[in-house]
């Protein structure tokens, strides 16, 4: 896909940095985050390749066990849906398009942190990633319109990485891209940008 293996590498060295420099860290610290994500749906199970991007609000309720590892959940529902345009062969004087929204989104990730300074880190995250979505494609012709609309659900791992700058020591942004969902005909992958505060 277009993320490559060095990628995927480099998550998997933040994540071992984070385990090897666990020692240093001290008590545990709870905090709950909210994202805006911008999610980019890539299907080519139809033989063309169709691209999505609803968005989504995440809330993120987690602990870090110590400064380099966290686990944490998430949940979120979908903010917009997307259409697209999309022509059928031989058919010129069909108007056809397609609508995918995101109703829900669960996940469950470890994270492993690396500070760079007192108010800097980045880090890595791998875990398991469930999304709801709804699809509607509609037809128009001269003689009248139909539609038809599905929803499905797709599950797996996922893998991000994302970067935290301290704000003051309870509230932080972030920015993040994470990978829900790899395989060859379907990509669901999003950039994510948000606020944590600590308690």
């Amino acid at each position: 896909m277009r993320f490559s293996y060095l990628k995927k590498l480099l998550i998997i060295l933040l994540m071992l940095a984070g385990m090897i420099n666990s020692s240093a860290a001290s008590e545990n610290q709870d905090y709950v985050g909210i994202q805006y994500s911008l999610v980019d749906y890539e299907n080519t199970r139809l033989g063309t390749p169709l691209t999505h991007k609803p968005t989504v609000l995440v809330t993120r309720m987690g602990r870090f066990i110590n400064h380099h590892f966290a686990v944490e959940a998430r949940m979120g529902v979908g903010l917009s849906d997307d259409k697209i345009t999309v022509s059928i062969p031989g058919y010129r004087n069909y108007d056809t398009s397609i609508k995918l929204g995101v109703e829900s989104l669960f996940g469950f990730y470890a994270l492993g942190n690396f500070p760079v300074t007192s108010r800097f880190d980045i880090y890595g995250l791998v875990g398991y990633t469930s999304i709801d979505a709804t699809v509607t494609a509609s037809v128009t012709t001269s003689s009248g319109s139909a539609s038809a609309t599905a929803s499905g659900t797709e599950s797996g791992f996922s893998y991000g990485m994302g970067t935290r700058i301290g704000i003051n020591d309870e509230l932080s942004f972030n920015f993040e891209y994470i990978n829900y969902f790899d395989e060859d005909e379907l990509v669901i992958e999003s950039i994510n940008a948000g606020f944590l505060f600590n308690y």
